[in-house]
């Protein structure tokens, strides 16, 4: 035995101060009269049959000992140490989207891995010590060694499973560490996978499910029609299904379809509702998992509206370079009729060989022979050279960076030649795609605005530019840049990372996860990132200016989630296992003592009542 707070066992000095205090305490002196005199002298008769009244005078302080040596006793917390009675616990818990799947009394596999290893740590011996691994996506570690059993199982019971797959391999190598400190120590696996193992004891909680799964849902969109293809796959068993499709809330049609194990089964549907918002492929019959029985494609095009204003007095060239591009909104003002008050909410402005008195904030930026200097512009115009017996031949530069790869995209690098430029003197980041003599001729990057912006040092109509077909790809690639797709792909798995493209003027990102937790993205870069851990419908709210732009986005489950076969792979720890246990504890002495103090103090409290206050 041993005590947790040994100075708890300073009380005892109490024991010597009552003694003390009841040797030197008065004595009365009884005075008898005549009206009790009787019975005293009936006492005197009766004291042969009551030896015990010789030690009525201590039990008082016999009983102050005892309340004072058990209260010590309980404040230093003594423990009794029981050998080889405990054990250092670990638990690896298999927190993949399959552990979702429900038995047929609708419990998760999930509970019952929790169920289980709630049995066993109420089972454990006191002294013993707990440690949980997650095996997600990454490793999780909820707690590590604790002692505290009552904690563990409440922790436990906190912890929930995700949408995505899991590392088990990673969570495996992770708790390798913990069986090389300890070869003792008893190490579990729960899963609904049937893995190889060695040195861990493997807990399968797979049990016969049904499931079934749509995946890879894809549409092609003609001007009057949307064709729209699902793989549909049954996990389980041959059978027969429903699956209907959904367009804008709709249910549009539903086909009757048989299907073989673990063979995909491709369904088609047709509908004119080109103008959809979201369609939705479900599987109607229910199973063990409910979140891969659909699929959901959201229409991302209407965000991706492109609108251009171009001030110039001779914009043939500009505008049909657009109009071939597909630019769906150009407009076009002479730059005397120019007022930056009046035209604005533009996705892009183009200024050709006009020089505004300040420079729009809101979108991306053209700028063509550019000879005023502003603040804003992050280059300053230095000279003008005219060419008049002979042209300038420019030159590619060798860039590597992911803009110059972006701008020179599929371009064939033909000869331009110009009669007329301008000198510019670079002071912010920006990317040179053509120079003559060391200055940039044309060159891309951000302005003090963060607007995305294109530079080009000379007049289209000085050079042989618009004849080559260079010039389609380059303003190809200038608008994509410019126009940036601000989310690509609608339709993701859990545990993918979602690309943002940040584009002019971008205020703020906010995303909404299926279960409504909120965050905020960076804008400070052009691209910002972002995991999906849940299936279900992300919301991206994108604040360009004064508008919002809403971006859904759909989260299915991985595939392999959906399966609940058994795998080959083989998980060992490395290490001979040993039986060294831990020396376990009985911590209920205080419990037990402090019943014990409480009957003592009552009992004095009786005795004391009854010697004097009814005498």
């Amino acid at each position: 035995m041993y005590f947790i707070y040994p100075l708890g066992l300073l009380g005892l000095i109490g024991v010597p101060i009552l003694i003390l205090i009841y040797i030197l305490k008065n004595k009365y002196t009884e005075q008898v009269i005549g009206s009790t005199f009787i019975w005293r002298l009936s006492e005197k008769f009766l004291k042969r049959r009551k030896p015990i009244s010789k030690l009525a005078g201590i039990i008082s302080l016999i009983l102050q000992i005892l309340v004072v040596v058990t209260a010590s006793l309980i404040i230093s917390h003594p423990v009794l140490s029981i050998k080889n009675g405990a054990r250092d616990y670990l638990f690896v818990l298999d927190a993949s989207g399959s552990m979702n799947m429900e038995y047929d009394d609708n419990k998760t596999m999930f509970d019952e891995s929790i169920d289980r290893i709630e049995k066993i740590i109420s089972s454990s011996k006191d002294g013993s010590t707990y440690t949980l691994i997650l095996a997600n996506q990454e490793v999780n570690v909820i707690f590590d060694s604790l002692v505290d059993r009552e904690m563990a199982y409440k922790m436990v019971e906190n912890v929930t499973t995700s949408d995505t797959n899991s590392n088990i391999e990673k969570t495996i190598k992770y708790a390798q560490a913990y069986f090389e400190d300890n070869h003792s120590m008893a190490m579990y696996l729960f899963t609904n996978k049937n893995y190889d193992v060695n040195n861990i004891e493997l807990v399968n909680v797979a049990n016969e499910i049904v499931n079934y799964r749509v995946n890879n849902t894809k549409y092609e969109k003609s001007t009057s029609n949307i064709k729209i293809t699902s793989e549909i796959i049954s996990y389980s068993k041959d059978t027969s299904l429903k699956v209907g499709l959904y367009v804008n809330d709709n249910k549009e049609s539903e086909l009757t379809i048989d299907v073989k194990k673990n063979v995909p089964y491709l369904v088609e549907f047709n509908s004119d509702k080109v103008d959809f918002d979201y369609f939705k492929v479900k599987i109607e019959n229910e199973d063990s998992l409910l979140k891969d029985n659909e699929e959901v494609v959201y229409n991302v095009i209407k965000e991706h509206e492109r609108t251009t204003l171009i001030v110039s007095d001779y914009p043939f060239f500009i505008k049909s370079a657009l109009e071939a591009n597909g630019t769906s909104t150009i407009e076009v003002v002479e730059p005397n009729k120019y007022d930056a008050n009046e035209y604005s909410g533009y996705g892009l402005y183009i200024f050709d060989s006009y020089s505004p008195k300040a420079y729009p904030k809101d979108g991306s930026v053209w700028l063509f022979n550019i000879s005023e200097n502003t603040n804003d512009l992050g280059f300053t115009y230095q000279d003008e050279v005219e060419l008049v017996d002979d042209s300038a031949k420019l030159v590619y530069e060798k860039g590597h960076n992911s803009i110059f790869k972006e701008l020179t995209k599929d371009i064939l690098k033909n000869d331009i030649y110009v009669n007329h430029y301008l000198k510019y003197s670079l002071y912010r980041n920006f990317t040179t795609l053509v120079s003559y003599e060391g200055y940039p001729m044309i060159f891309a990057g951000s302005n003090l605005y963060n607007n995305r912006e294109v530079v080009f040092a000379f007049d289209l109509h000085h050079s042989n530019l618009p004849l080559l077909l260079d010039y389609v790809l380059l303003i190809n690639n200038f608008v994509d840049y410019s126009f940036p797709t601000i989310i690509e792909d609608t339709t993701l798995y859990a545990g993918d990372t979602m690309t943002v493209n940040v584009i002019s003027n971008c205020k703020s990102i906010k995303v909404i996860s299926p279960s409504n937790k909120s965050s905020y993205l960076s804008v400070s870069s052009e691209i910002a990132e972002y995991q999906l851990v849940e299936s279900g419908t992300y919301k991206f709210i994108i604040t360009i200016g004064n508008e919002e732009k809403i971006f859904n986005i759909y989260s299915r489950i991985p595939t392999n989630v959906s399966s609940n076969e058994d795998t080959l792979k083989n998980y060992k720890l490395v290490g001979e296992p040993s039986t060294n246990y831990k020396d376990g504890i009985y911590d209920k002495l205080f419990i037990i003592l402090s019943i014990l103090l409480i009957a003592l103090i009552a009992d004095w409290g009786v005795y004391c009542y009854e010697q004097y206050q009814l005498r």
